[in-house]
């Protein structure tokens, strides 16, 4: 009988522990949750480059806020998609300095700097509000409205057309409305009074 109840009491002990243990990891008691998506990448305008590199930049963001590296490095293998690897790294070549800041993978250290550059006006994007700036050839600026707790900014996200056709990203930084345009020609006409 004694031994019946020691095993009784042993069984309540193991699932009591077992119970604890169980709602340790997740307090509410509800399933968990399964780590976001990622957002679709999209390369065929400059818009929709645009697009998917800052809502990428925000999943890398959110993620890092979470502390779950294992997001966080999806977030950036996606981002690293969609930059206009070439063009960036003949860029950063030129200059040794930029081997220092950014790192042994010069094209994540540019990742990173990206979202350290936009990460207070992160979840403020104004896609509705999103248009192109200058347009050349194979390069086109997309302009995206952005607000922070206390202020707004104007969000420059530089494309290239790649020769598959699709377009990447190769700058983000944020610009005020007088840079924006296309270079002016060198003789402009007189002005009418």
């Amino acid at each position: 009988m004694r031994e019946l109840r020691d095993r009784k009491g042993a069984l309540l002990l193991i699932l009591a522990i077992a119970a604890l243990v169980g709602c340790e990891g997740n307090p509410s008691g509800s399933a968990p949750r399964p780590p976001p998506e990622l957002p679709p990448v999209v390369l065929d305008t400059p818009e929709n480059a645009a697009r998917s590199a800052l809502t990428g930049l925000q999943a890398e963001l959110r993620a890092v806020a979470n502390n779950d590296p294992q997001a966080a490095q999806e977030a950036l293998e996606q981002l690293r998609a969609l930059v206009a690897v070439k063009a960036v790294e003949k860029t950063l070549n030129r200059m040794p300095q930029f081997k220092t800041l950014f790192g042994d993978d010069l094209i994540e250290g540019y990742i990173k700097n990206w979202g350290a550059t936009i990460a207070y006006y992160a979840e403020g994007f104004d896609f509705d509000r999103m248009r192109r700036g200058f347009v050349a050839a194979s390069k086109v600026a997309v302009l995206v409205p952005a607000t922070g707790r206390e202020d707004a900014a104007l969000i420059q996200v530089t494309c290239l057309r790649q020769e598959d056709g699709t377009w990447r990203v190769s700058r983000i930084e944020f610009v005020t409305l007088g840079t924006t345009s296309a270079p002016r020609p060198a003789t402009q006409p007189a002005s009418e009074p």
